[in-house]
């Protein structure tokens, strides 16, 4: 089924309900990873809304749908910059350290809607990754890893059969997906994820990680980081940042419990 329909909406509206789910333990060496997504002031201009009772509306980066947290659960990024030289993008880079098992949380910038509090960052979905892909669009190759934890992603190659495969399974879901997406997909090689689409989950509500404060900046407290096994560190940009693997479990069950 196509879902190109679907992906013609600059806003995705996300104030679903997800049903109960029966709390699933922790995969042996499962990593968890934080990455920001979405909308913000230096890439479109404004924030996705949040609303009273932390329900939200998921504001993608301008004509670019994705992540795609409706049926597939699919996330692509660039691995070199898409300007200039396309050096090592750092805000993709360190996803090739991600693997089947793993989980990559999504937070978001957010602007409460009506005025009726401050500018903030918040968790509104996560991918419990199945499959994870390398694709180049300029040499038509793509190779599928099972678990990349064991592969080198600068010694993999691929192959022009499992591209054709990749893009008759994903191209319509995914801009990452799509050789014909932009000017520069061409130009750089791509990581793209798939999740489980039964562990994989779109919150209904936003977990507010932390309001921005008199400096523009959104910093963890100490309370909020240890939570989340992250650092109490700036959280504006979107690096992507590991949870230490000593919080990995009781992260990974916290997460379960977002409604």
């Amino acid at each position: 089924m196509c879902c190109g329909s679907w992906w013609r909406r600059r806003d995705i509206i996300l104030e679903r309900r997800s049903p109960t789910r029966r709390q699933e333990g922790k995969p042996p060496d499962m990593k968890i990873m934080f990455k920001r997504v979405g909308v913000d002031m230096g890439a479109g201009g404004r924030l996705s809304p949040i609303f009273p009772g932390s329900y939200f509306r998921f504001v993608t980066m301008p004509c670019h749908f994705d992540p795609e947290l409706y049926y597939r659960y699919t996330y692509g990024d660039a691995l070199q910059s898409i300007r200039g030289k396309h050096h090592k993008n750092p805000t993709a880079t360190p996803l090739e350290k991600l693997g089947k098992g793993d989980v990559l949380v999504f937070y978001a910038g957010f602007r409460p809607e009506g005025g009726w509090g401050k500018q903030l960052i918040g968790i509104f979905a996560y991918i419990f990754i199945e499959r994870l892909f390398f694709v180049s669009h300029k040499d038509s190759i793509a190779r599928e890893f099972p678990n990349s934890k064991t592969n080198d992603f600068q010694k993999m190659g691929g192959s022009h059969r499992e591209y054709q495969v990749f893009l008759r399974e994903f191209r319509g879901w995914n801009p990452h997906a799509d050789p014909e997406n932009a000017s520069w997909s061409k130009k750089v090689d791509h990581i793209f994820v798939c999740g489980n689409e039964r562990r994989s989950r779109m919150l209904s509500k936003v977990e507010i990680l932390t309001e921005i404060n008199k400096d523009g900046k959104y910093r963890l407290s100490g309370k909020v980081a240890s939570r989340w096994g992250l650092k109490p560190d700036d959280h504006t940009r979107n690096m992507p940042r590991s949870v230490e693997e000593s919080a990995v479990e009781k992260v990974w069950t916290r997460l379960q419990r977002l409604q």
